[in-house]
């Protein structure tokens, strides 16, 4: 079946490397890129912004049916002129390529539906997920343009789950599954309710007063340690902290002006003395009276979300803590729950954080340590009754030697309980590691 080809076709630049071929797109976009990525043998280079596939005349052929190829070593030139329609399957038995037209009209969609989100206030990084998602839930239909009932939608979400998506990722897909049929593909193509998977209920990472104390001085970075200082001190998001512009901090007033946040609502939190001597003594070595507090390589540009990311990541294992993931958020997480330990209102811990409701607040009440650490465990008070109930006599400290016993226990404070069932009497030992004495029908 022949197939319309969209006209310009894309720019291709190939470079041959030994028995490879470097590819290069003038223009980086979405529809393109998929071209090549089901290329067999194919790899992308990072570093180098480029793909690298097998130099073979089928993956030549083929590309030469997608791009207006042009060969920079003046090779394979014969190989490069436009085909009237592409290949049916792609080289080396991948899948088929999408119909040319189908990408424009998905393109087309999706770009109301961007147009659509933005008038709704969401953004920027919604609006890239939710447009990703619907992508990808397009390709798993099969069709260029999606147009779906529930089955497919249950058979979708089933599939990602069985990937290993979390539940999150999985709602935010059907979040956007839902903002794209009501939006639009409207009345006629509306997305039925299809269940969320039950979002799971895990307790933040928080750290202690002494591991944060630990970071900050194994950061010899003074603009790292600045970061790290205000992202606890204020209780900052990794995107708010990275955006911080000179003016945001209100020095008079002691507090930091977070604005366009989560929702895009503005806030005031905390600043402190010991984060603010750490942003002076930043900013003795890097003076600016305006623009990006914490500047990025691009010009104009302000630090990355992933730039600070690795920096706590960094400043935690030169710290040598281990057994926890920290991230950025960890910090955010460890402000609230050092407020709640020192008694502040929940309801002024929920307004530095930015919180619109207080149940996501109170989560953090289960990782307080402050009421906690007044509990004492039962096993404790057990042992407590029995140590006082215990003859003084009869008690045997753990460096006495057994003496003229029957049979001796090694253990550990827990061993004394099972033997209690068959005996009269069992007498603690000081220490953790004991030995439990039996002496003429009972345990000393």
């Amino acid at each position: 079946m022949s197939r319309e080809i969209p006209h310009p076709l894309p720019r291709l630049e190939i470079w041959r490397r030994g028995d490879q071929l470097e590819l290069r797109l003038a223009e980086l976009r979405w529809q393109w890129m998929q071209k090549i990525r089901v290329i067999q043998g194919g790899r992308w280079d990072a570093s180098g912004n480029c793909w690298f596939v097998p130099d073979t005349e089928s993956n030549l052929r083929y590309l030469s049916s997608w791009f207006t190829c042009e060969f920079m070593t003046e090779q394979h030139s014969a190989l490069l002129a436009p085909s009237p329609s592409p290949p049916e399957t792609p080289p080396q038995g991948e899948s088929a390529p999408d119909p040319a037209g189908a990408p424009n009209a998905l393109d087309e969609a999706l770009a109301e539906f961007d147009r659509s989100l933005r008038l709704r206030g969401r953004s920027p990084r919604t609006r890239k997920a939710y447009t990703f998602h619907v992508r990808t839930f397009a390709q798993f239909v099969g069709q260029g343009f999606p147009e779906f009932g529930e089955d497919v939608i249950r058979r979708y979400l089933l599939d990602m789950l069985d990937k290993g998506r979390t539940r999150v990722y999985v709602n935010q897909a059907v979040s956007a599954i839902k903002s794209f049929g009501k939006e639009i593909l409207h009345a006629q193509h509306q997305v039925p309710d299809i269940p969320r998977p039950k979002t799971p209920r895990t307790l933040p990472t928080v750290l202690s007063r002494d591991e944060l104390l630990r970071i900050l001085s194994a950061e010899p970075n003074i603009k790292h340690r600045a970061i790290i200082a205000l992202t606890y001190a204020g209780g900052l998001r990794v995107s708010e902290v990275s955006s911080l512009r000179v003016e945001d901090l209100d020095i008079g007033r002691d507090m930091i002006h977070v604005k366009k946040a989560k929702g895009d609502k503005d806030r005031y939190t905390l600043l402190g003395d010991s984060a603010r001597e750490a942003v002076d003594a930043y900013r003795k070595w890097f003076p600016r009276k305006e623009g990006w507090l914490f500047p990025g390589r691009r010009p104009g540009a302000h630090i990355t979300a992933r730039t600070v990311q690795k920096i706590v990541r960094d400043a935690t294992k030169a710290a040598g803590i281990e057994g926890k993931h920290i991230t950025p958020h960890s910090l955010r997480h460890s402000f609230a729950t050092h407020l709640i330990e020192d008694g502040v209102n929940l309801v002024y811990v929920q307004r530095l954080l930015g919180h619109r409701r207080p149940e996501t607040t109170q989560r953090y009440i289960q990782v307080a340590q402050a009421d906690l650490m007044r509990v004492r465990s039962p096993l404790d008070n057990i042992y407590s009754t029995l140590r006082k109930s215990a003859p003084e006599a009869d008690r045997t400290d753990s460096t006495s030697p057994p003496g003229n016993a029957d049979r001796e226990i090694e253990g550990t404070a827990i061993g004394p309980l099972a033997e209690r069932v068959k005996e009269d009497k069992v007498y603690l030992l000081k220490g953790r590691r004991f030995r439990i004495v039996r002496t003429k029908g009972f345990i000393r």
